[in-house]
């Protein structure tokens, strides 16, 4: 892992790895306050997190975006174009939610329609940009520059490409993370009631 050099993680994530792509990120949002409370009324909450996010890899990121993996594993990176947000339709978001809620609960049916509105009222709508869909290093590798390194070298591609970059978190410990690459906090929102907050984050072009 130390030895590993930025050009190193510039290359999309191969079909085969998608599912270890999706594990590695379901480990690295485990203990996310917004899974938590997504999948509150779950009995199972490590299967209905797995599968999240098995789908939103497979069904959406790979589909639409670009998915990188750290070439030893156990950390992801996902990025779409925001022209492209506009072709995920409510049958691809559909697919997502009936793969995550197999036993179709009315509570996390809700949150999760309610947290896809939410993000779409407060997406930036211009310029065109390039949106971190999803990034995450498993909790048993953190801490050691993995997510920053996976982090600078995506967003070289986005520079490349003259785009400012978007995202939103609901970790606060993520902003000061965030800010160290140019990101700057624009506002903060509740998906519902008792949810917890979100914060969306924007990058100029560099």
């Amino acid at each position: 892992m130390g030895n590993l050099t930025d050009a190193d993680l510039s290359e999309r994530a191969p079909s085969k790895d998608l599912k270890l792509v999706a594990a590695d990120l379901s480990a690295a949002f485990y203990d996310y306050s917004l899974c938590h409370w997504l999948f509150e009324s779950e009995s199972n909450y490590d299967d209905t997190c797995a599968r999240l996010f098995e789908a939103l890899v497979r069904n959406i990121g790979n589909r639409f975006g670009d998915v990188y993996r750290l070439p030893s594993g156990g950390g992801a990176a996902i990025w779409i174009r925001s022209e492209k947000l506009h072709d995920i339709s409510l049958k691809d978001n559909f697919v997502v939610l009936c793969r995550t809620t197999m036993l179709g609960k009315f509570k996390t049916i809700s949150r999760l329609l309610s947290t896809h509105n939410a993000m779409k009222m407060h997406h930036p709508q211009h310029p065109p940009h390039c949106y971190l869909y999803l990034i995450g290093v498993r909790p048993d590798l953190q801490r050691h520059g993995l997510g920053s390194r996976l982090l600078s070298s995506t967003l070289r591609k986005v520079d490349a490409l003259s785009r400012g970059a978007f995202l939103e978190t609901s970790n606060q410990a993520n902003i000061q993370f965030y800010e160290r690459f140019g990101f700057r906090t624009t506002g903060q929102y509740y998906i519902l009631k008792g949810s917890p907050p979100t914060w969306t984050m924007w990058r100029s072009p560099q």
